[in-house]
């Protein structure tokens, strides 16, 4: 999360488009983090989805959280002036996964949805059937990739949907019933490869587009559904996967991640970076990456303590009462995918 929010500082603050040239392209490097949170996020959920039962009370979890945050940050700035927001954009926060407010808890939801049904199918496939699909959709993927790069937009929009998790699933899937000889192997090397080639290539378009060769920096490379990208970040879930950290405060925190997500990332966005964290007056400063460390560790601390908050609080107590009252229809709706 941490990755995600210098990610967003660079994106939603203006750095990497506005900076100095410099400063740009240490904002195009911050892009690189949103990239490596939400791919890795997903392989680890898929990690533990693939041999789990599908439970509707997780499901509900993480539909309340959504809904919770996105009604009351909606309010708070309705109240105080804070944003233009009309009627209607009060009845969407209501429906934030349905309105897609959070476009990646919108495709998390449906992923966990499918889960169940793909699960079946990745147990029944042979080792041979599984693997030749995987090569498929990979080399579908990389051949994607030249006529998209002429419409960067419409691969966002490709890749940010249901249809690229679901491809993180079955490679997820595969690695964890079969397993990856090379990327056991060389891991490390694979990460660190990945990402020098992929600074490499922002230094050097960067360059190209000072001099006039290109019209602008390229950035696709930097995007979490590049080929790079996946390779990447396939290697730090590879890496991380055999670490083994005990620790109490270590899990907490990590616990309030999403709802860190939820907090920052929202309507309050232009009015958290522009005008709490003021971004732009250091888009031409030598001191940047202080200033983007100490903002990116404040806003996890703040968000993540209000999380946490909200869970020892709010969350227990509704999930008190469903548990009271409600638990036998969530054990139907089990039931129902449990196929």
């Amino acid at each position: 999360m941490i990755c995600i929010i210098a990610h967003h500082y660079s994106i939603h603050g203006g750095v990497a488009q506005m900076g100095s040239y410099v400063n740009s392209m240490l904002g195009q490097c911050l892009i690189i983090g949103g990239g490596l949170g939400v791919n890795c996020f997903i392989m680890i959920s898929c990690w533990f989805l693939i041999d789990s039962k599908f439970k509707f009370r997780s499901l509900l979890k993480i539909i309340f959280e959504t809904f919770f945050y996105s009604v009351i940050i909606e309010l708070i700035f309705k109240y105080y002036n804070l944003a233009n927001i009309s009627l209607f954009d009060l009845i969407k926060s209501f429906a934030p996964i349905t309105f897609n407010r959070y476009w990646f808890v919108t495709s998390y939801v449906c992923l966990y949805l499918i889960s169940p049904f793909i699960n079946t199918y990745i147990h029944q496939l042979s080792f041979k059937q599984y693997k030749s699909l995987l090569i498929v959709l990979t080399i579908c993927i990389v051949a994607y990739i030249p006529h998209l790069q002429l419409d960067p937009f419409k691969w966002a929009l490709w890749a940010g949907s249901i249809i690229w998790f679901l491809y993180l699933y079955l490679l997820i899937g595969y690695y964890k019933l079969y397993g990856i000889k090379l990327l056991e192997k060389y891991s490390l090397a694979l990460f660190f490869t990945t990402l020098f080639v992929i600074c490499l290539y922002i230094v050097s378009t960067n360059i190209l587009a000072k001099y006039k060769f290109i019209s602008y920096p390229g950035d696709f490379y930097l995007s979490y559904n590049s080929i790079l990208m996946l390779i990447c970040c396939l290697s730090l879930f590879s890496i991380f996967r055999k670490i083994r950290i005990k620790s109490h405060l270590i899990n907490v925190v990590a616990s309030t991640a999403f709802g860190v997500y939820l907090i920052h990332d929202c309507i309050f966005r232009s009015y958290l970076w522009h005008d709490i964290v003021k971004t732009q007056n250091f888009y031409f400063s030598d001191y940047l990456l202080l200033h983007v460390f100490l903002t990116v560790m404040a806003i996890y601390t703040v968000c993540s303590l209000i999380d946490y908050l909200r869970m020892q609080t709010i969350e227990r107590y509704f999930f008190g009462v469903y548990d009271r009252y409600f638990s036998k229809i969530g054990y139907k709706i089990d039931s129902f995918f449990d196929i």
